[in-house]
């Protein structure tokens, strides 16, 4: 089928250059040159081969718990959704808090009818708002409706989950890093670290957070 746009047509010599597939040597050359700029990287190398393309090798070994690659994200986003079962970090998606504080938020907006999927029906006429009832059968789905062998939690139980004055066994070996609001006041971002705060009100946060000099 013949283009009918003028770029394609006046720069046809042009785009098919970038589109060709480069000779093995000069494809080499670009990966060693990358991997000569990033440090944490010199025990990788790219290697091209023929047909089979290009792949990933370790040129030395690694010791347990050693970096081995790290790339600056391009694009990320939670789903509105899935805020109501996970509190993360907004730019690196980590978890923040505590455990006892994860599974507390996502308990307290079941029983308000929040979770996500629409696994959770709430209805004001029943009277059931102070306690979040967990189907045994299927935990994790949280329903106000009379049904068998259900768990009632009541609203305490799940404040001091929240507010941390419950420990969970063995959760001090999940350690969480605390939770930093978004300093433009937006409200509805948080962050593992200060600093990423900070780089978020500059960044990717920009239109929904105010500039630090107005809070100033």
């Amino acid at each position: 089928m013949e283009s009918i746009c003028r770029v394609d047509q006046q720069f046809a010599t042009e785009i098919a250059a970038l589109l060709k597939t480069p000779a093995t040597h000069h494809a080499q050359d670009y990966f060693d040159d990358i991997i000569a700029k990033k440090e944490c990287n010199r025990k990788l190398k790219v290697i091209v081969v023929g047909q089979f393309g290009k792949g990933l090798y370790a040129d030395s070994d690694f010791k347990v718990g050693q970096l081995v690659l790290k790339d600056q994200m391009l694009l990320g986003s939670q789903h509105p959704a899935n805020k109501m079962d996970c509190f993360v970090c907004s730019c690196c998606f980590r978890f923040l808090g505590s455990i006892e504080l994860q599974i507390g938020r996502k308990l307290f907006l079941q029983g308000l009818g929040l979770c996500s999927g629409d696994q959770c029906n709430s209805d004001s006429s029943d009277g059931q708002h102070d306690s979040c009832i967990i189907e045994d059968s299927n935990l994790g789905e949280c329903s106000t409706s009379g049904s068998k062998a259900t768990i009632s939690l009541p609203e305490e139980v799940i404040e001091s989950l929240t507010n941390g004055q419950m420990l969970l066994p063995y959760s001090e070996k999940f350690a969480l890093p605390s939770e930093c609001p978004c300093l433009g006041g937006c409200g509805e971002e948080f962050y593992c670290r200060f600093l990423v705060s900070l780089s978020a009100v500059y960044g990717q946060n920009m239109l929904l957070a105010l500039p630090l000099e107005m809070w100033m």
